[in-house]
C-alpha cells in the first residue's frame, strides 16, 4: 500500500489510488484511507468494505444531527418514516391499494394537537370536520355543516334517521324532546310525524297544548287543563272544552258513533262496560250488558241507604206533574211527549240537574291563531270568555218510583172498592 507525505507547504497527502488499485489490496486495515483517483473521493475501509466519505457542505441534504431541512423528503411507496426507538409510530405510502396511513403500534396514544384542527377533501377541498379549541365540533356532508357539538349538547342541522336498536338515556332525570317551539305545527304540518306520511302524527299548535292528526285533520288534542278532547271525523269543533273528556262526531257516515264499546261476550252473564265512581263514595253507578241487551245503573244496595219509609202522597204529587208534548228548537218539525226540567223540579227534585235559567261563563276563541306556510306560529290566538246557558236536564227514571206508589195506591184503591 502507498505511503503517505507529508509536506508541511502542502499538507497532508493520502495514497492516491484508481478503484481497481483499491480494491487490490490484501487485507486492509479498518479505517484506512485512500484517494479514489476514480472517482475523485476520499474511500474509508470500514472493516468489511470500501465506501466512499461524504465531505460535501450542500445545504439542500438531510443534516444527520440538528439542523433544518429546505428542500422535500421523497419517500417511495411502502417505504416507512419510522419513529420511535422500537419504530412505534410509522408514516407510509402503500401502493396496492394506493392509501396512505399514520400507525401507532406502542401502547400509547396517538396525539395530533391544534389550536383550529380541519380535515378537507384531497380533490375539492370540501370540510370534513373542523374542531375549535375550547369550542365547538362541526361535521360536514358534502361541505354543508350537518352536526356540531354546543355548550348543552348537540344540534342537528336536517333529519336524523335511526333505523334500528333504541334510543335511551341513562342519566336520571327528565328525559326531553323538542321540535321547533312550543305553538309550531299544524294539522297538514305535524311536529312529530311518521316517515312518508309528514300530515299524520303529534303537534302544538297553541300554548300547553297537544294535537294528534291523521291525514292533515286533527282527530284528538289534551287541553291546558288536562282534558282529553276526541274530533271524530274532524269536521266538527270541540262542543264543551271544559269537561274531562269530550267527544265530537258527525253524521256524514254510515255509522255515528260517539264512543263505541265493544266486550267478550265468550263467557255469558253480566258485562260491566263502564262503571262511574267517586272519591268519596266508590261506584256510584255503571253501564253493563248481557247477550240480551244494555242496562244503565244507580246505586240501589239497601247496605248503602238509610231510614227507609214508604212513598207519601204519591197521587198527588202525580198530579202535580204536567207531562206536555213539545218540538225541541233544533228540530221543530219533531214533536214528543215529555216533561219541563223546573216543572218537575218543583215536584221531584232529584230528577232534575241544574238551575232554572243559568248561565255560565265559557272561554272561546275570538280569533284564530296565525301561522306560517310551515306550521310556525306567528301570531297567538286571541281568546274571550262569554256566558252561555246552562241547560236543565230531566232523568225520567227517577220518576218510576213516584209513579210506581201511585199505581199500587189506585191499585189499592180499586181492590177496595170491588170488595165493596
Amino acid at each position: 500500500m502507498a505511503t503517505v507525505k507529508l509536506d508541511p507547504a502542502k499538507g497532508v497527502q493520502i495514497p492516491n489510488l484508481s478503484t481497481t488499485e483499491r480494491n487490490a489490496i490484501s487485507s486492509p486495515e479498518t479505517g484506512a484511507l485512500i484517494w479514489n483517483t476514480t472517482t475523485s473521493a476520499i474511500n474509508q475501509y470500514n472493516g468489511s468494505a470500501w465506501s466512499a466519505v461524504d465531505t460535501s457542505t450542500d445545504n439542500t441534504k438531510l443534516p444527520l444531527a440538528g439542523g433544518t431541512m429546505t428542500g422535500d423528503l421523497d419517500l417511495g411507496d411502502n417505504v416507512k418514516a419510522n419513529f420511535g426507538a422500537s419504530a412505534d409510530l410509522k408514516i407510509y405510502h402503500e401502493n396496492s391499494n394506493n392509501n396512505s396511513f399514520i400507525h401507532e403500534s406502542g401502547a400509547g396514544s396517538l396525539y395530533i394537537r391544534a389550536t383550529s384542527l380541519i380535515f378537507k377533501s384531497g380533490v375539492d377541498n370540501d370540510d370534513y370536520i373542523k374542531c375549535t379549541e375550547n369550542g365547538d365540533i362541526k361535521l360536514y356532508y358534502s361541505n354543508a355543516q350537518k352536526l356540531a357539538t354546543t355548550a348543552t349538547g348537540i344540534a342537528v342541522t336536517g333529519s336524523t334517521a335511526h333505523t334500528a336498536g333504541d334510543i335511551t338515556n341513562s342519566i336520571s332525570g327528565s328525559y326531553k324532546l323538542f321540535g321547533a317551539n312550543g305553538t309550531a305545527g299544524n294539522a297538514n304540518y305535524v311536529t312529530y310525524a311518521f316517515e312518508g306520511d309528514n300530515n299524520t302524527g303529534m303537534f302544538s299548535g297553541t300554548a300547553d297544548t297537544v294535537k294528534f292528526a291523521t291525514g292533515g285533520s286533527e282527530r284528538m288534542r289534551i287541553s291546558s287543563t288536562g282534558a282529553l278532547l276526541v274530533k271524530g271525523d274532524g269536521t266538527h269543533g270541540y262542543v264543551d272544552p271544559d269537561e274531562s273528556l269530550s267527544v265530537s262526531t258527525s253524521r256524514s257516515g254510515t255509522h255515528d258513533y260517539g264512543i263505541f264499546v265493544t266486550g267478550n261476550d265468550a263467557g255469558g252473564g253480566t258485562h260491566f262496560q263502564m262503571r262511574f265512581y267517586n272519591n268519596v263514595h266508590g261506584v256510584k253507578g255503571s253501564i253493563t250488558t248481557t247477550s240480551g241487551g244494555t242496562a244503565f245503573n244507580t246505586s240501589s244496595d239497601y247496605r248503602l241507604k238509610t231510614d227507609i219509609q214508604d212513598v207519601s202522597t204519591p197521587i198527588d204529587k202525580v198530579k202535580l206533574l204536567k207531562p206536555c208534548n213539545f218540538a225541541w228548537v233544533a228540530e221543530p218539525d219533531v214533536r214528543i211527549d215529555g216533561f219541563i226540567a223546573h216543572e218537575v223540579a218543583e215536584v221531584v227534585p232529584e230528577a232534575v240537574s241544574g238551575t232554572k235559567d243559568e248561565m255560565v261563563d265559557k272561554k272561546y276563541e275570538v280569533t284564530p291563531a296565525v301561522v306560517d306556510d310551515e306550521g310556525n306560529e306567528i301570531t297567538a290566538a286571541v281568546m274571550g270568555t262569554r256566558s252561555v246557558p246552562q241547560m236543565q236536564g230531566v232523568d225520567q227514571s227517577k220518576l218510576v218510583p213516584l209513579l210506581t206508589a201511585t199505581i199500587q195506591e189506585l191499585i189499592a184503591r180499586i181492590e177496595a172498592l170491588e170488595n165493596n
